[in-house]
């Protein structure tokens, strides 16, 4: 995520993706839900607690950048 990209959303002047909420939680080395339970105003259940690997696959393949070919 671009340093820009983080200025504007620390300044309110940019709203946050889903994807970058998962780049954020990824470089602190966390879970999306650990990184919400740090806010202590959310409830996780237990079996929201669960990670299921192919959806984290996933998200790790949907926020990689693309790369594109250019003749």
């Amino acid at each position: 995520m671009a340093r820009t990209t983080i200025t504007n959303i620390e300044s309110g002047g940019q709203s946050l993706m889903v994807h970058q909420l998962a780049d954020v939680a990824h470089a602190l080395r966390m879970t999306t839900t650990e990184l919400f339970e740090q806010f202590g105003d959310t409830q996780v259940t237990e079996s929201e607690d669960v990670i299921d690997p192919q959806m984290e696959n996933l998200l790790m393949k949907l926020t990689l950048p693309v790369r594109t070919n250019r003749s």
